[in-house]
Parts: C-alpha cells; structure tokens; sequence
C-alpha cells in the first residue's frame, strides 16, 4: 500500500507505443438524387458549315451552239422533232448532236418514227423578235453547271426570282394551234437566238412557233393577248 507521502516522490512513466491504425469504416448508404437544375439558356448558333457537293444541272440552250458563262458545254448540234403535218412521232423537241453514232448498219426497218430538223416559223414585221431568223435552223447545246442543284424553265419572264440565277432568257415557242397539227412540248428560245449555217429554207419539216397568251381566262392585263410571252431557264 502506496501512502500520499508516498506518491509525491515517484516519477511520471513514459507514454506507451502508438497502437495499430484501426480498419476503414463501412461505406455509408448512397443519398437520395437531388432535385435537376432549371435548364440553362440556348447557346450562339455554331457558324455556317461549308455547302456539300453538288450533282449539278443541265439544260438545254434553245437556238444557240455556246452555253452561258458559268455553264460548261456538253455538246452543241443542231434542234429535231417531227414533221409539221405528220401524225405520230415524238412530241417533244429534241437536241441532236452533231456527231452521232450509230450500233447498227442494218437499215431494213420499214416501220419507224422519223425525225426532221426544227425552222424558225417567224412571222410578223421586221422588228418583230426573231423575225430574221424567218423559215431557217434552229441550233442548240446541252449546257452543264456543277455549281446548282435545280433548275426549270420559267414560263412568261424573262428574269428569274430573286435568290435564282438566269443561264438565259428569251421566247417560248411550240407547234403552231390548227386543227392538222399535233402539240408539241414548249421551248424556251434564246432571245439572241441564231440560225444555223447553210439552213435550207422553207422547206417546212419540224417547225417552231412564237406563243402568245390569250384573255380567255387569262387575265388581261396583266397579260397581253398581242405580245409574244417570254421565258427564262433557273437554276439554283
């Protein structure tokens, strides 16, 4: 037995080692999902990607062998179709090139379809639009612009709507309306048409026509039954 007196005369003992780190804790369990944010505001539009390629378009220039700037040519010839008085055959006015080839040299077909070249059927005074060209050829080249990816003919201007570009512009024309002859498609004539060279004239095998709208209900105006109606090819 320690007394008091004792005890004041004993030494403090040093502390003893540092034990082992106890184990981690178990994991806790996972918290409930928090209520989802308010949306944030839409972000600037990105910049304009780059156009993708185009497969381009062709047209046919009526009445010139050369395409407008910007188009490139495919092949020029000379304008085809049926004879005026004929029934039967194509309707449409075809480009034919100058230089075609042939499969086979039989030529002992007795039943076919024919084809003639296209005049100018031009009637009017001298400063009628393409009075010159009176009764010859018609040329005409398969023009090709890789830059546009749609293009039609625009019936009775002679410009295109804005945001569309003009290959060119000139004048429809199609099979003149009597009772012995057969319609045909419309085309639209380049305003500087031209005729071909050496045409044989009035010879009257395909023929074009001038068109003119009429006021049987067609609103006059803004139409004139008097005055040849225009056109344009567009592309875009």
């Amino acid at each position: 037995c320690i007394t008091q007196s004792q005890t004041s005369c004993c030494t403090s003992g040093r502390d003893g080692r540092d034990g082992l780190p106890g184990r981690d804790g178990r994991d806790g369990n996972e918290g409930q999902v928090g209520v989802a944010g308010t949306p944030g505001s839409p972000g600037s539009p990105g910049p304009k990607g780059d156009m993708g390629p185009s497969s381009g378009v062709a047209y046919v220039r009526w009445g010139l062998s050369s395409c407008p700037s910007g188009s490139t040519i495919v092949y020029s010839g000379r304008a085809a179709g049926k004879r005026h008085n004929q029934q039967g055959g194509t309707n449409d006015y075809l480009c034919l090139p100058d230089n075609p080839l042939y499969r086979s040299s039989d030529t002992s077909h007795s039943h076919y379809s024919s084809l003639y070249s296209v005049e100018y059927e031009i009637f009017g005074s001298s400063g009628a639009a393409l009075r010159n060209l009176l009764e010859s050829d018609m040329p005409c080249a398969l023009c090709y612009s890789n830059s546009k990816s749609v293009q039609f003919m625009l019936p009775a201007r002679h410009t295109c709507q804005p945001g569309w570009n003009t290959e060119y512009s000139g004048y429809m024309m199609s099979e003149i309306k009597r009772s012995d002859r057969q319609p045909t498609t419309t085309i639209c004539v380049d305003e500087m048409a031209q005729p071909l060279p050496k045409s044989a004239s009035s010879i009257n095998p395909a023929v074009a026509y001038i068109m003119k709208a009429t006021c049987i209900g067609l609103l006059c105006p803004p139409y004139d039954a008097g005055r040849p109606l225009t056109c344009a090819v567009c592309t875009k």
